[in-house]
């Protein structure tokens, strides 16, 4: 279902969800609790913040940069994050659109935001 638009309701699935960086790297947890410090949505937090090395929002960060093949806002890499909910792959976090199953980045944090 997430090849497909994704819709408001597949990414409401994906509340407690995690990131996790092909390079084993955890980029924090898909929540709306922007309070939690895992959250991606936690602008001081660790996996939120646009100046921590380990945010997918640091865009001169490996895990952040549209030049990096860790990051989700390449749109060519091979390696970009994924998602997990629990054990069980859900999907890439990339704007990779060759990469299914795939939840686009920036549409994902849209949502986040919106439900803040």
């Amino acid at each position: 279902t997430m090849n497909r638009k994704n819709g408001d309701q597949s990414l409401a699935d994906l509340e407690g969800a995690t990131i996790v960086a092909d390079d084993g790297q955890f980029l924090g947890k898909i929540t709306t609790n922007s309070i939690d410090r895992t959250s991606i949505i936690n602008t001081i937090g660790p996996y939120g913040s646009d100046i921590s090395s380990t945010s997918i929002f640091n865009n001169i960060s490996k895990y952040g940069s549209d030049i990096s093949r860790l990051s989700p806002f390449n749109d060519i890499t091979s390696t970009p994050p994924r998602i997990f909910k629990g054990e069980r792959f859900v999907g890439y976090l990339t704007t990779n659109t060759i990469k299914t199953p795939r939840v686009d980045p920036r549409a994902l944090v849209g949502w986040l935001k919106s439900q803040e």
